[in-house]
């Protein structure tokens, strides 16, 4: 009886070597294989799988909005810039044009007394020139010259360009230098 366990015990592990020796043979075998990732078939894996594909799209789509938004803000960011400095500009424009209309017998009386034949015709000047004005309007009686009443012409500051060039004169009437020379009236205006 001792022998049959024994005989039976060397037969069992000499089925177990030969088992774990196939075994080895196998994984050897698998390691020169490239390996894949396991898939699962299972359906809470390929839901969660859909899920992170659509939350992946999402951040993305989330992600591009996002930028093209902070374009457009700063478009409109600059387009506000742009018409705040427009803005400002037509505020001194009326101020000065205010303060002109106001000042008019003082202005009118220094013209008067320019010698007008150097003058440069009005179709000789460059149209697109920023300070160039329209020739004054006689007032009339109406409604439009009576808001000019208000105007105050001892606190208004008014001031034109008067440009002598090659015996020519040619008188302006600009905010920008009035502005500049009652900022800093013994400055260098050129």
């Amino acid at each position: 009886m001792v022998r049959s366990c024994s005989s039976s015990d060397d037969t069992s592990s000499a089925k177990y070597e030969f088992s774990d020796s196939d075994s080895d043979h196998k994984r050897r075998g698998r390691s020169s294989r490239p390996r894949r990732l396991p898939t699962s078939n299972s359906k809470n894996a390929v839901a969660a799988r859909i899920n992170r594909m659509k939350q992946k799209q999402y951040v993305k789509d989330l992600e591009q909005k996002m930028s093209q938004l902070k374009r457009e803000i700063r478009g409109v960011k600059r387009e506000l810039k742009e018409r705040e400095e427009k803005w400002a500009s037509s505020r001194r424009q009326v101020a000065y044009l205010r303060g002109m209309i106001a000042n008019s017998h003082q202005i009118g009386g220094l013209l008067r007394n320019i010698r007008w034949r150097n003058i440069i015709p009005q179709e000789e000047r460059d149209s697109n020139h920023p300070h160039m004005v329209p020739p004054p309007v006689a007032p009339q009686e109406d409604e439009g010259w009576a808001l000019l009443d208000g105007i105050n012409p001892t606190t208004t500051e008014v001031g034109i360009c008067l440009h002598v060039s090659n015996r020519r004169i040619s008188v302006e009437f600009c905010d920008e230098c009035s502005t500049r020379f009652y900022d800093n009236p013994y400055g260098s205006q050129i």
